[in-house]
């Protein structure tokens, strides 16, 4: 069984005084830092706040001549964007009234006969009745794109929009009361969680939280135009107490077991953004800093790629960012 249920459990109301104080703390902390990103294809100019792009974006072909602008609000755009091609010609430009919705202001769109109800917006942002905001369905037949990404964390970087210790309570309060089934990945590397874990094997007492990792497919389809991260799994990492050289994991749980769960866990803070009211919030809008990134493309028979950016960024925010781009640029030939 789960040991050390004092750590994951005991005196939940003391958990949750402890998250407000931490929630609290982070957001005096943070801080919007500037930096600066070059390599062989393009370089930029952005913002970090805990990890996450907050404020001003830009980017530049190497060239010289304007990528990309607009700002982000916790990894999400706001407001207007434009992207231009390599020669420096205005290929899109949106201006978006929150992290999904936009307006297309150039190409500009006819206002006669049937296409202004074609160029409407074929899905709005919205809660369903959980409280959870609602996925747009998408089909195999709409992708366009489609990689899978792993990002990882560590307790050693600041969340703006969680504390690591209260997820991993709550993962192992949905693990303690069978709510959710657990996985390993038996020795394979981390796209396998094909193992499934006894309760009775884990053992918490002689670990210590380090980190989570996140797997999640990001898409992007022809009807939205739009990138759309959606987590997969969430493995909670670990070392032993007694040598901490070493990082494994503990346990896997998939994710779309656990938004229910989630939903429930409010955001004490509400005034950073309002799109990011509960802990679902922030992995929907992937709203968390990561410090290790990989990706592999997915060649699924279903799907038919019509485009694969060559382009590849050692940066994973920024890697995503520049991938849209050029899908922008590509769709709007």
């Amino acid at each position: 069984m789960l040991h050390n249920k004092t750590y994951c459990f005991k005196n939940v109301k003391l958990q949750l005084v402890s998250w407000m104080m931490l929630w609290t703390s982070s957001l005096l902390l943070a801080q919007s830092d500037s930096a600066f990103y070059k390599n062989d294809v393009f370089n930029c100019k952005y913002h970090l706040t805990a990890g996450m792009l907050n404020g001003h974006y830009v980017s530049y072909y190497n060239n010289g001549v304007k990528k990309s602008e607009g700002n982000f609000q916790y990894n999400t755009r706001i407001g207007e964007w434009s992207v231009w091609d390599s020669t420096g010609k205005l290929r899109t430009k949106r201006m978006y009234t929150n992290p999904y919705d936009y307006k297309r202001v150039y190409p500009e769109t006819s206002t006669e006969g049937p296409v202004p109800l074609l160029s409407s917006p074929i899905y709005k942002l919205h809660r369903d009745s959980s409280g959870a905001w609602k996925r747009f369905q998408l089909e195999y037949i709409m992708l366009k794109y489609k990689q899978r990404d792993f990002k990882w964390f560590y307790t050693s970087q600041t969340q703006l929009f969680f504390d690591y210790n209260s997820l991993y309570t709550i993962l192992c309060e949905a693990v303690m009361k069978n709510n959710v089934s657990v996985y390993g990945r038996g020795g394979k590397d981390e796209d396998y969680v094909d193992e499934k874990l006894d309760i009775a094997s884990i053992d918490t007492s002689k670990v210590k939280l380090v980190g989570f990792r996140i797997k999640s497919d990001w898409h992007f389809d022809d009807k939205r135009l739009e990138g759309d991260p959606r987590v997969l799994w969430i493995t909670v990492l670990v070392t032993n107490k007694n040598d901490s050289k070493d990082t494994t994991d503990l346990f896997t749980v998939y994710y779309p077991n656990l938004q229910k769960m989630f939903v429930r866990e409010k955001i004490l803070n509400t005034m950073a953004s309002p799109y990011i009211q509960n802990l679902d919030d922030v992995f929907f809008f992937s709203s968390f800093g990561f410090e290790k990134y990989s990706k592999k493309l997915r060649i699924d028979s279903r799907l038919q790629y019509t485009y694969t950016p060559g382009n590849k960024v050692s940066n994973g925010l920024l890697d995503e960012v520049e991938t849209e781009h050029n899908l922008w640029i590509y769709f709007n030939k």
